[in-house]
């Protein structure tokens, strides 16, 4: 589980990151970095999450960083770069490797004062904000994800198919009822924003026809309408038949790999 995962789960959010412990012959350790160092800024930004600071790292592309730490009291500066390294994919199966950027080093819960910070809200009204200001985070994302995924910067491999949805599922109810109920939430609103896509066959494409109808003050007729709901179904199908596939492939090579080993 993820240090903010555990933490919430408390209800508990970093303020800063303690170093649980940094990997020899990594960026982390080369540039100095220590178990027990307390991350406080990158590039002159406060790190209010262990994922934030990750996702700063990962998105450096190999370019130097400016940590910002604490040591025994005393405020230091170090600039080190992220290395490009291999690690498991999502099924963590051999061959659906991916490729991200590291500095070896790795969060520990802290016991200092003031390096957590209580962030438990039972009161509605400061909760329901929160809660709207979360599921916008995620929509944002999806959104980022989708317009990725349809430039060419996010490869259909990356897409689930529902077994793989229920791995995901499973993983994140092993890690507790918060991450289940969260992911459940993620799930609702990627179908939500995927139903209105601009395509025939489904609502937001529906909406489009409408629109045009709407623009020309005639209906569209009945053979453009069936060869978009045609054109629309081939691109639902081909994108289910791709995420089946990429659902398929681990045990495709689970198998290949036993019939080798055999």
């Amino acid at each position: 589980m993820s240090l903010d995962a555990d933490l919430a789960a408390m209800g508990l959010m970093p303020a800063t990151i303690l170093v649980g412990y940094v990997a020899p012959e990594k960026p982390a350790a080369q540039a100095g970095l220590q178990a027990n160092d307390l991350v406080l800024f990158v590039d002159g930004d406060p790190i209010g999450s262990f994922e934030s600071f990750v996702s700063r790292v990962q998105t450096s592309g190999g370019r130097p960083l400016e940590i910002t730490y604490s040591r025994a009291g005393r405020v230091e500066r170090v600039a080190l770069a992220a290395r490009e390294e291999t690690v498991p994919g999502l099924y963590e199966i051999e061959g659906l490797e991916e490729k991200v950027y590291q500095i070896g080093l790795g969060a520990a819960v802290s016991t200092l004062p003031g390096a957590v910070e209580k962030q438990q809200l039972r009161n509605p009204v400061e909760s329901l904000p929160r809660a709207v200001e979360m599921a916008w985070a995620m929509t944002t994302d999806y959104l980022e994800g989708l317009g990725k995924l349809f430039t060419g910067e996010v490869g259909t491999d990356k897409l689930a198919g529902p077994i793989g949805i229920a791995r995901i599922a499973r993983k994140s109810l092993d890690q507790g009822w918060l991450d289940y109920l969260s992911m459940m939430m993620v799930i609702s609103i990627n179908l939500g924003f995927l139903n209105l896509l601009p395509i025939p066959i489904l609502d937001g494409g529906q909406a489009v026809l409408y629109s045009i109808e709407g623009i020309k003050r005639s209906p569209l007729s009945v053979r453009t309408k069936e060869l978009a709901t045609s054109l629309g179904f081939a691109l639902i199908v081909l994108l289910m038949g791709r995420a089946f596939w990429n659902d398929l492939t681990p045990f495709w090579l689970r198998f290949v790999d036993w019939l080798s080993s055999s």
